[in-house]
């Protein structure tokens, strides 16, 4: 098997399970969402351990707007505490933070709070940690093919998978080599599908809250223990 197969350059994680984990202990959503700080910080620190060049977090989808307009506006309120508290870290730790999505759709602080981190982390280049936000795998298919046709550059006829790469979210990063989906549900929830067409998916029955280092590190070896053949036949 090729040992360019097995290296482990991008790890997406679907974070599920934060409202469920709040329920069964009988709490307000909102602190589930609070308990769900923790498992990122551990997974961004043993990512770095591990020398893992890319991690991408689904953070809020594009079908959450739909939830309460309370709950809504809670994980915002979190995610602008969040990124106040941690981006400088983030920084010190030469750790890039980009965000994916549509994020026109934001409110406009977060959007200055967005362009301030991507900015400050800019020029690190230990790690790139993706953050997905009102994003969607349908959303991102449709914005590729609305930028494929404003540009007046591109050559239909020409036109295949690598050339369309670069109008994702995404863009100039490897695909997905392993997507972690927690919360005990085993779909993938409208997350970049054109980027994890082979990724090894692992289910975890753990709530995210309760994802810890030893769950990443125990993903990481369950990547590579696994066969990745890309349709084809590895040689015996």
């Amino acid at each position: 098997m090729s040992s360019k197969n097995k290296l482990l350059k991008h790890v997406a994680i679907i974070m599920d399970g934060n409202g469920r984990w709040a329920k069964e202990r009988f709490l307000p959503r909102v602190l589930g969402h609070k308990a769900g700080v923790a498992p990122v910080r551990e997974c961004i620190k043993e990512a770095l351990k591990v020398n893992l060049p890319i991690l991408t977090l689904f953070m809020f989808s594009t079908e959450n707007w739909s939830r309460p307009v309370g709950e809504v506006n809670a994980i915002f309120n979190l995610l602008r505490a969040t990124l106040k508290d941690e981006i400088t870290i983030l920084h010190k730790q030469n750790v890039r933070v980009t965000f994916i999505g549509n994020i026109p759709a934001l409110p406009e602080d977060i959007k200055q709070l967005i362009h301030e981190s991507e900015l400050l982390t800019k020029d690190n280049v230990l790690m790139n940690l993706n953050l997905a936000l009102s994003y969607g795998g349908r959303w991102d298919i449709v914005n590729v093919v609305k930028n494929a046709l404003l540009d007046k550059e591109l050559i239909k006829d020409e036109l295949d998978e690598a050339s369309l790469d670069k109008y994702f979210n995404l863009l100039s990063i490897p695909d997905v080599d392993l997507l972690i989906r927690t919360g005990k549900q085993k779909r993938i929830s409208n997350f970049s599908l054109w980027q994890i067409a082979y990724a090894e998916i692992l289910f975890s029955d753990e709530l995210w809250p309760d994802f810890s280092a030893d769950s990443f590190q125990e993903a990481v070896d369950f990547y590579h223990n696994t066969d990745r053949r890309f349709g084809k036949i590895n040689d015996i």
